[in-house]
């Protein structure tokens, strides 16, 4: 780990201490080698491919909390005069991080300081940062993520008499130990139920499919769910094609990719009320109430999320309309990069911050 930090340091384009800032157009960067997969990577290869990412001599540094470029080519490059966007995310806290959150967020503080303009991703993520960061003062705006609405296109009227699908998909990492085994739970409690439904899981499994297996077996279910295994992003839309649910019980999830992406789609998302979900979803899906918490994961009461599912099938013509016409009007790829666009453009007129 620390000889992968190390290696990424070096690599920074250290050599623009010597250059003058260019002021004639907007040169962004966005840091270095943005693998295929994980939501900050295929952000940083989105707003890549639409304004460039200038290595050799750049104005402008865009900066995701979830990949950060490094602290200290970041001053260097506030002293040379460039702009910093800061694009916050989630904060730390201890409902879902096992270590020192506090020093977590101070290094987070420390972006937000040599920020010119800050963009939280949704409404939750600048009131968890207001009480775990305290961020100072500076210009912000909260700019949800985008969806491709071509690529992510309306899937075919489903077929009437077909078992209802729910898809569940994540990656289920150490922090996200609770989600597996509350989604095969899930599948148990509509098997018993008579619910003509089955549960589709797909996304990486930080222990392989043996831990599947393993925690199937412990809650006594062989039936009534299918592992679709990972998924890279190119996958993804043919693996939301196949369902007709969302189902989405990440506690406190800031500003979820998945499901803008399946309400493309036109997947109803049913989900656990927690985090920025709520923001995204609005009319296109249920919501589940949850105890509100930062210090421990709250899941949506078993009956009660069976309820709201069952629901989402009886009026699911209604909800996948819904949540299409909403991500089309409120969260399409390309009202995101526009306003990237005019962000970008009105920081960098006459070297003046971006009012």
């Amino acid at each position: 780990m620390v000889a992968k930090q190390i290696l990424k340091t070096i690599s920074l384009p250290w050599h623009t201490k010597f250059l003058a800032v260019p002021n004639h157009a907007t040169r962004p960067f966005f840091g270095l080698f943005p693998k295929k997969i994980g939501g900050p990577d295929l952000k940083i290869q989105r707003l890549e491919r639409h304004f460039g990412n200038y290595w050799f001599n750049h104005n402008l540094l865009y900066v995701l909390s979830g990949k950060p470029i490094p602290l200290t080519y970041l001053q260097m490059a506030k002293n040379r005069g460039c702009k910093v966007i800061f694009n916050q995310d989630g904060v730390y806290f201890p409902a879902w991080f096992k270590g020192d959150y506090e020093k977590k967020n101070r290094c987070l503080k420390s972006y937000h300081e040599l920020a010119d303009f800050v963009i939280y991703q949704s409404q939750f993520c600048f009131e968890s940062a207001k009480e775990f960061i305290r961020p100072p003062e500076r210009p912000h705006e909260i700019i949800h993520n985008g969806v491709d609405i071509n690529r992510f296109a309306l899937k075919p009227q489903r077929q009437e008499g077909r078992p209802f699908r729910i898809l569940a998909a994540a990656y289920f990492n150490s922090s996200k130990e609770y989600l597996l085994e509350f989604v095969l739970n899930v599948a148990k409690k509509i098997k018993e139920e008579g619910f003509n439904a089955t549960v589709l899981i797909a996304g990486q499994i930080e222990h392989g499919p043996k831990q599947l297996k393993t925690l199937a077996k412990k809650i006594g279910i062989t039936e009534g769910f299918q592992y679709l295994g990972p998924y890279s992003w190119n996958r993804f839309p043919s693996i939301l094609a196949e369902a007709d649910i969302f189902l989405h019980c990440v506690f406190n999830d800031a500003c979820p990719n998945a499901v803008l992406e399946a309400m493309a789609v036109g997947l109803p998302v049913v989900y656990g009320d927690s985090g920025g979900t709520r923001e995204l979803v609005g009319e296109g899906g249920l919501a589940v109430p949850v105890s509100r918490s930062f210090e421990s994961v709250s899941l949506p009461p078993m009956s009660n999320l069976i309820q709201a599912i069952q629901q989402a099938c009886n009026t699911y013509a209604d909800l996948s309309a819904k949540a299409r016409r909403r991500t089309e009007e409120l969260f399409s790829e390309r009202h995101w990069l526009e306003r990237h666009r005019h962000l970008m453009a009105g920081m960098m007129t006459n070297g003046r911050r971006h009012e």
